[in-house]
């Protein structure tokens, strides 16, 4: 894996709100081709819901549609891999990494990318069903507010997942006990991520169908960048610079001091980390 030039420790640091803007309009072109290749992945899917809709439901729709479901997972674990290179400032290869990335996390990433949805659609029917039976029984808002909270809780782990699946060596249980402290500590900037990809989905759906060119051309890449951008600061402070403290070589050059390389780090198995 091709080590990026990293970030000196000297260099000044701007603020996130407009480190974040600087880098989307810096890479947004590129941003947009990474958007295209991703779309690519849902194609099957698409044809799957399209033969649905014309003839009934059959062994090739369903087919079609779990292709795109296995594909997902590894999917956005590439397009995250590149994403975290931008948010960190550094350079990424996109058709390459993205191919290395979709590759070398495939097993990983779609075990959990068909996790996350399975979860997903149950927490979504529960809510779904309690909300339903509230209204003939209040005590059923308990079940529903705690189904809502596991179901958000959930999302704020899922905005950390892909970017340790690219960037550790280690098994999903580990990675999903770090993505719940994550989603506990992290909930200020978890919150705005919800808010901004809850914003922009709310505006896609309510303007489709000429929602959707924005969502093949730009739409689920720049989502991805924020939930990236925000997550990407805690990973870092709680598990990678202190990997690299712990690992830290007696000699550095003089002249600059990398942060982070783009090796995947080996953290600790029976630390969580």
């Amino acid at each position: 894996m091709k080590e990026g030039p990293g970030v000196s420790k000297d260099a000044p640091e701007k603020k996130r709100f407009f480190l974040f803007f600087e880098l989307y309009f810096r890479k947004f072109w590129k941003m947009i081709e990474l958007n295209l290749l991703y779309v690519v992945f849902f194609i099957p899917a698409a044809v799957g819901a399209w033969m649905w809709l014309v003839g009934g439901a059959n062994i090739l729709c369903t087919l079609l549609v779990l292709i795109s479901l296995v594909l997902y997972g590894p999917a956005t674990a590439a397009m995250t891999y590149v994403l975290r290179n931008y948010a960190r400032q550094e350079h990424a290869f996109l058709f390459a990494d993205f191919k290395d990335n979709f590759k070398s996390n495939f097993k990983q990433a779609s075990i959990y990318g068909v996790f996350s949805a399975v979860v997903m659609i149950l927490m979504s029917v529960a809510i779904w069903f309690y909300l339903g039976s509230a209204k003939d029984n209040k005590l059923m808002y308990v079940p529903l507010i705690i189904a809502m909270a596991t179901f958000i809780i959930f999302l704020f782990m899922n905005f950390y997942m892909y970017t340790m699946i690219v960037t550790f060596d280690m098994k999903l249980p580990a990675m999903l006990k770090n993505a719940f402290i994550f989603a506990v500590i992290g909930v200020v900037p978890n919150l705005v991520s919800l808010l901004v990809v809850g914003g922009i989905t709310v505006a896609l759906v309510l303007f489709f169908p000429i929602s959707l060119l924005f969502v093949i051309v730009i739409a689920l890449s720049t989502m991805c960048f924020v939930v990236t951008f925000n997550a990407y600061p805690r990973i870092e402070k709680h598990m990678i610079i202190p990997y690299m403290k712990e690992h830290e070589p007696e000699e550095k050059s003089e002249d600059e001091e990398t942060v982070f390389s783009d090796e995947r780090l080996i953290p600790k198995e029976e630390e969580g980390k």
